[in-house]
């Protein structure tokens, strides 16, 4: 259970670092401005789950991400952290893509990895968990609603873009 209990607490910096490295490299922190003007870079809030399999789950997820990519363009770089539904603080980085389907509408897909999981789901990854979760945007550039779909739960996300 030593290990456990290392990979448990050991692991939560290394995911904080490589999110805050994402969050650095996406941002354009310490790059020419050009570059930093170049960017698209949207502030997401976590507002909860909601879970349709069996369990004692967490539905107040409160937590944030950024997403930053080139303006005009589908992809980005990604990193968060929430409270995930097993009352457990997640750290994630990643990157993902999203297919317009209106002015007002978009179906996209996220990909990267998740701390905070393990020994949670079927397949034990250990610390660091791979998550690919497909989604539906809703609203403007500006102030849109974000909800994934994730193994057992959708999630609710208010996305603030702009900056």
């Amino acid at each position: 259970m030593k290990i456990k209990n290392y990979f448990h607490t050991g692991f939560a910096p290394i995911g904080t670092f490589l999110g805050f490295v994402t969050l650095i490299f996406t941002s354009g922190l310490g790059a020419k401005s050009a570059i930093a003007s170049e960017l698209d870079c949207k502030l997401g809030v976590s507002l909860g789950s909601k879970h349709f399999v069996e369990g004692n789950f967490n539905e107040k997820n409160p937590g944030v991400n950024l997403a930053c990519g080139p303006k005009r363009e589908n992809y980005y770089a990604l990193s968060g952290v929430y409270r995930n539904s097993y009352n457990r603080t997640s750290v994630y980085a990643g990157a993902g893509y999203e297919w317009a389907m209106s002015k007002y509408a978009g179906l996209g897909v996220d990909a990267g990895f998740i701390t905070g999981l393990e020994n949670r789901l079927n397949v034990d990854f250990g610390p660091v968990t791979p998550l690919i979760s497909p989604y539906l945007r809703i609203g403007t550039e500006l102030v849109a609603i974000k909800s994934h779909l994730l193994p057992g739960a959708v999630t609710l996300e208010l996305q603030v873009g702009g900056f």
